[in-house]
């Protein structure tokens, strides 16, 4: 029996099962963990066929497998204000292999202090491999892909394409460094110099976009098949052929940020599930960090439920009509709705907080009812 669980965070215990249905005494104790595998936590053990897939923050995810654990991105230390993960670089103590999406610091940062401490081999780009060696990865932990590689590290087979990363258009960073601005208290000197410190820790060469950003592909003996695409530019000749080579998988993992706007972050992200035709579609790069809309996580859960439900696609708007049936808390209902389609009132530091603790736990609880009420595989 294949199965398959996926766990959002190190700080919940959420699980799902959805290739095929598991008993609970089945089921390994890395699916209730609180603790990230990389950075000790348990794993599925060498006898069982369970895939524990956690997310990690960004981009960053692991694939816990028959004692082994497969990490995809490393950007752990955060700039300000950024969501604890809880946990920090100089935790992660474990990994059978690390692929970087791309060189790009929210992807990268950390690269050294972790396959330092790993010791495990760094797959990337050229220009990823350069950014890594300068973070301090040490060389002979290095591999160097271009697109087309097929590699093994444990009992993982990795697929590997040239991909390429999104663009956008001119004045959207500006556009969403206005709002930050506007509703969020400017950053202290000593947030200032440690956004810069983190950002420092990767590159803004444009060659990243046509020629240092690669996709994966992962397959288990059996025959577990996840994808992962750290940057949802267009789709490359490599990543049709990986498609075509894979067929359905069971997971993908796809970019969804940096448009606010659903319909045009859909129009580059559906494009892959289309080619890929997954089980499961598992959004990256989509959490809270400046500059990005701190309501997105609500709407998401709303969508998930509705399309968990009935396999209906909402757009944002229907989606507020759909959190409200949830439960979620009026007020802050009725902020997202001001701030969207009204005129949005300021939001002193005090009500923030109060803000997002309601919305915090509003989603826990929410999430796992969610779960609980999807049809069974």
């Amino acid at each position: 029996m294949r199965t398959f669980f996926w766990v959002p965070l190190t700080a919940c215990a959420l699980s799902a099962a959805i290739a095929a249905p598991a008993h609970t005494a089945e089921l390994p104790e890395a699916c209730a963990s609180y603790t990230a595998a990389v950075t000790g936590g348990p794993l599925p053990p060498p006898d069982s066929e369970t895939v524990v897939i956690r997310w990690l923050g960004n981009a960053n995810f692991e694939f816990a497998y028959k004692g082994k654990v497969y990490l995809f991105d490393t950007y752990f230390d955060r700039t300000p204000r950024s969501h604890m993960l809880g946990f920090a670089a100089a935790d992660v103590k474990t990994a059978t292999a690390i692929f970087v999406s791309h060189a790009h610091f929210d992807h990268i940062s950390d690269i050294g202090q972790v396959s330092r401490q790993t010791g495990a081999p760094v797959v990337g780009a050229p220009l990823t491999a350069e950014t890594a060696k300068k973070l301090g990865t040490p060389e002979q932990q290095i591999v160097v892909a271009k697109g087309g590689e097929s590699l093994k590290f444990g009992d993982a087979t990795v697929e590997v394409a040239l991909a390429q990363h999104s663009t956008i258009q001119p004045g959207l960073i500006d556009i969403y460094a206005s709002l930050y601005k506007n509703d969020s208290p400017p950053f202290t000197d000593d947030e200032n110099k440690k956004f810069d410190e983190v950002r420092s820790r990767g590159t803004f060469d444009p060659k990243v976009i046509t020629e240092g950003t690669l996709a994966y592909a992962l397959t288990f003996p059996s025959g577990f098949k996840a994808v992962l695409i750290g940057s949802s530019g267009p789709i490359t000749p490599g990543v049709r052929a990986l498609a075509e080579k894979l067929g359905p998988v069971d997971v993908a993992i796809v970019a969804y940020q940096v448009h606010a706007v659903a319909d045009t972050q859909i129009a580059y992200t559906w494009p892959f599930i289309e080619l890929f035709k997954p089980k499961l579609f598992l959004p990256a790069h989509h959490d809270a960090a400046p500059p990005a809309w701190v309501d997105l996580g609500l709407l998401t859960l709303a969508r998930a439920s509705a399309t968990l439900r009935d396999g209906r696609l909402l757009t944002k708007g229907q989606a507020l009509d759909v959190l409200a049936d949830l439960g979620a808390p009026p007020d802050v209902l009725a902020d997202i709705r001001n701030r969207r389609y009204g005129t949005p009132a300021p939001l002193s530091f005090p009500r923030r907080v109060r803000r997002a603790v309601a919305a915090r736990s509003f989603l826990r609880t929410a999430i796992k009812q969610t779960l609980a009420a999807a049809p069974a595989a």
